[in-house]
């Protein structure tokens, strides 16, 4: 069992562990106003659950701490993070740091989903003056969601307590309801679906995405074979010719925003157009990487549920897809995914 692993990896943190080399870590509580250069900075680790204090830079880390029920323990988050309350101080973003506001919320660990060019070398130096654990997780599909839950109890450093095996066997029981989606096969007769994530320019989730992982948990197949987020013309869209379109929105778009979205795809050479089978789909948890995705993918069934039945010619092998442009480069973590 997934939780069985995850507390086993704990055990041997319930006898304090030898000290590292280098200054001592403060036995006082870490000061607002300490200085980022003060060489006695360093805070004590918290040895509880309870004391941890999380600054995140990712907004699927920050859901997946408040779908554990760790979500008044987060200390500092990005203006991008809307599952915790807006009073929660915002310490900057992935690709932009507040550092000053980062010392002063004292968090004890931090929570990065890093850039393509890895994580902020000031920002790796300064946990590592102040005692924070920096806790990395890539997260572009659904099996790093789960790569993350698995990873975190052992990377909190704490000692072995009811508190954490609690905390341990939700970790197992999400990361299960996320293999679980991952283990679902399309039907027989899937809609061939192109999911758009942004539409200036037409950007498309690419079938190595964890949007095309929830389109086939939702009974869907993917109608982009090329990986990443690949930028697609009127032309192109043609040439794939999908049997339903899906634009996924966080927010939902004015009446007119709507239209303009929908007026352009809905007179395209497509099947989807022709079996009226295009809609703007708002989700706020569509573009995380997260807990939420059983969520996500229940309303995207309820979408295909509400369509016209697939007319036989029109259906696809399970798994197949149409020759694709070449794919532009992959978007920076989200902060988000292309708007």
């Amino acid at each position: 069992m997934i939780s069985t692993a995850i507390i086993a990896a704990c055990v041997d943190r319930d006898a304090p562990a030898p000290s590292a080399p280098g200054p001592a870590a403060s036995t006082q509580t870490p000061s607002a106003a300490t200085p980022a250069d003060d060489p006695s900075a360093a805070a004590s680790k918290p040895t509880t659950l309870a004391a941890c204090r999380f600054a995140s830079f990712s907004p699927a880390m920050t859901q997946v701490l408040v779908d554990l029920g760790l979500g008044a323990q987060v200390v500092g988050r990005t203006p991008f993070c809307d599952s915790v309350p807006n009073t929660v101080p915002t310490v900057g973003s992935l690709l932009d740091v507040d550092y000053e506001r980062l010392i002063q919320v004292a968090p004890t660990h931090l929570l990065v989903q890093p850039a393509a060019t890895g994580t902020d070398p000031e920002l790796e130096r300064l946990a590592q003056r102040h005692g924070w654990v920096l806790i990395e997780q890539g997260l572009d599909r659904l099996e790093d969601v789960e790569a993350f839950l698995a990873a975190l109890v052992p990377s909190l450093e704490l000692h072995i307590s009811p508190e954490l095996t609690t905390l341990a066997a939700r970790c197992a029981a999400s990361a299960e309801a996320l293999e679980s989606l991952r283990s679902r096969s399309s039907p027989d007769t899937p809609i061939k679906t192109l999911v758009l994530v942004g539409t200036e320019p037409l950007t498309a989730a690419g079938a190595d995405t964890f949007v095309s992982q929830m389109l086939v948990a939702a009974g869907g197949v993917n109608a982009i074979t090329a990986d990443g987020y690949p930028e697609l013309t009127f032309e192109d869209l043609a040439g794939i010719n999908p049997a339903a379109i899906v634009i996924l929105r966080e927010t939902a778009p004015s009446d007119s925003d709507a239209a303009a979205l929908l007026r352009p795809l809905r007179s395209s050479p497509t099947r989807a157009a022709a079996d009226r089978r295009i809609a703007v789909h708002v989700d706020p948890m569509s573009m995380l990487p997260s807990t939420k995705a059983p969520e996500v993918v229940e309303r995207l069934r309820t979408l295909f549920a509400s369509w016209p039945a697939l007319p036989p010619d029109i259906s696809v092998p399970n798994g197949s897809g149409s020759p694709q442009p070449n794919p532009a480069p992959n978007p920076a973590p989200r902060e988000g995914l292309p708007s």
